[in-house]
């Protein structure tokens, strides 16, 4: 008797610790997610800005400087900020990704 109770407990343990495996890999998956977008959003940004300077230098024939003064951020490595409703809408399908996890992390307790 007191083995099988062992034994239920052990298993009622490792059922616990995959569930707990499962939403860590959930969270996991869903930042990557995030940031891939973030990414893919960044560079997009900068590929335009770096048209753009290219079109103000070779077709509008501003010159450097004025070209330079309108397009300064053209070649940011990072990108820390994004358009407001850009960022907002990563934002909103990272938490409602972070939700599903603890959803299902839950359902799987029960």
């Amino acid at each position: 008797m007191l083995s099988e109770r062992r034994a239920l407990e052990e298993r009622q343990a490792e059922q616990k610790a995959a569930i707990a495996r499962r939403y860590e890999s959930c969270l996991d998956q869903a930042s990557a997610s995030y940031q891939a977008s973030w990414a893919r959003a960044c560079k997009r940004i900068r590929d335009q800005a770096r048209k753009d300077y290219a079109e103000c230098i070779s077709t509008l024939k501003l010159g450097k400087d004025t070209c330079d003064g309108l397009h300064r951020d053209r070649d940011k490595q990072d990108c820390p900020t994004l358009p407001r409703v850009i960022g907002t809408d990563f934002e909103t399908t990272l938490e409602k990704a972070r939700d599903r996890c603890l959803q299902e992390s839950a359902a799987g307790l029960q």
